[in-house]
């Protein structure tokens, strides 16, 4: 092969490379750019889809707010107040607490009364209402004489009127016997007049 012959030779084959190179870059450029765009299109939809959900979204917000905002709120049921409760107060009570605050000022020595009073505690209670050998004394100061329900009085107290003010119990204190003959208490009395005032004042208390 001459020289000349030789040169054409590497010039087809060069040109032939040449064109090759481009067929192979032209085609893998286009699969490339085009597959760029087909991911940067897909990108693009789904980012235009994501903010037209948040803008939806945001509407739907602004809406219930609004909405709310337009509902006035209920008038509210004026509360009416519970009428207040009186407790009751038991007849004898009211006159235990009647007696205590007409007498607040009475003589006498409570504790030597209290000590006086176990020798009437066999036949009487202050502390309850109820009635023994002798009726209750509770709110036995300032009560009516012979009123105390069911207990049997004597005919000598039961013929007897007023109330047991201190000075008619010091009286009888004294001695049952000569204040009201006939009497069924069966009590010597208390002879000594201090004693008698710390007694009563004693028994004021119920």
């Amino acid at each position: 092969m001459t020289t000349w012959n030789r040169t054409i030779t590497f010039a087809v084959a060069l040109c032939t490379a040449a064109f090759l190179m481009m067929v192979l870059y032209t085609g893998a450029g286009g699969m490339y750019f085009e597959g760029t765009w087909a991911e940067r299109s897909g990108r693009a939809d789904e980012i235009a889809e994501r903010a037209a959900r948040a803008a939806a979204a945001d509407n739907k917000t602004a809406d219930e707010s609004v909405a709310m905002a337009d509902v006035e709120p209920a008038d509210e049921a004026p509360v009416e107040e519970a009428p207040a409760v009186e407790e009751d107060v038991a007849p004898e009570e009211e006159t235990a607490s009647a007696a205590s605050s007409a007498y607040p000022d009475l003589p006498g020595d409570i504790a030597n009364g209290e000590a006086i009073w176990r020798q009437c505690s066999a036949c009487h209670v202050n502390d309850a209402e109820q009635n023994r050998i002798g009726p209750h004394l509770v709110g036995v100061l300032g009560r009516e004489v012979a009123s105390v329900d069911g207990f049997r009085y004597s005919d000598a107290l039961l013929e007897l009127d007023g109330q047991w003010t201190p000075e008619q119990l010091n009286v009888w204190l004294e001695n049952p016997s000569d204040y009201a003959p006939g009497t069924k208490m069966s009590y010597r009395g208390v002879s000594d007049p201090t004693d008698r005032e710390d007694i009563i004042k004693y028994l004021s208390q119920f």
